[in-house]
């Protein structure tokens, strides 16, 4: 039986339509075998799948899916399988893919869609970024330092009034709006100020307490 089909092929009048899907054509080989992703319904064997694209009629004016159409079509149907997400999956993001698992493109977090701090997942399909799995932001009053803020109830992040320009002591504190305070710092003595060398006191940037002249100064006669 299958000699005799074989001897149809590329000359017979009248196609086999229980090959490629009955109908379904190309879309149905690439899905089977995509190696032979082209739907050639007077090709015995495979199916009808062939590998390359139908460019012959051979089946006479019966065939409705065969010729140089068919041909045309199946590189259309094949590569609209590939944007549909026949690719999901592969953790590479192809084309007409948001993302695949957790290849994300570049940049994505959850803080640029008004949450919490994170990355966002992938849609079981590709088609689009899931926020669903981000936290939701808490913004300040959390006691986590996040973007934009300074500080966060008790939590100065590690900083203390010596660290800016000026300031000295350990009055640093935080604002409800987690803003640093430094109103309670103590303030550094400016340039010609009293001061007593050895004492916990500082002076303002590039001066010296003087231990002759007991003054913040510097310069050759900073003694």
């Amino acid at each position: 039986m299958i000699s005799a089909l074989v001897g149809l092929g590329g000359g017979c009048t009248r196609p086999n339509e229980s090959h490629c899907g009955n109908k379904e054509g190309d879309a149905t080989c690439a899905a089977r075998d995509p190696a032979r992703p082209h739907c050639d319904r007077c090709e015995a064997i495979n199916d009808g799948c062939v590998a390359q694209p139908v460019t012959e009629p051979g089946c006479g004016e019966q065939d409705e899916g065969a010729g140089s159409d068919e041909g045309s079509d199946a590189t259309t149907e094949v590569a609209t399988a590939e944007s549909t997400g026949s690719l999901c999956g592969n953790g590479a993001i192809d084309p007409g893919e948001a993302c695949d698992g957790a290849a994300l493109p570049e940049g994505s977090d959850c803080l640029s869609e008004g949450l919490g701090e994170g990355v966002p997942g992938c849609a079981g399909d590709c088609s689009a970024l899931d926020y669903s799995v981000c936290p939701p932001f808490v913004g300040c009053g959390d006691g986590v330092v996040s973007n934009g803020e300074q500080c966060d109830g008790t939590n100065l992040a590690g900083q203390t009034c010596g660290q800016f320009p000026g300031y000295q002591g350990a009055g640093l504190a935080c604002t409800d709006d987690c803003m640093l305070d430094m109103s309670m710092c103590g303030t550094c003595v400016l340039t010609g100020g009293s001061c007593r060398s050895g004492q916990d006191v500082c002076c303002t940037t590039g001066d010296t307490c003087s231990i002759v002249m007991m003054i913040c100064c510097q310069g050759p006669g900073c003694l």
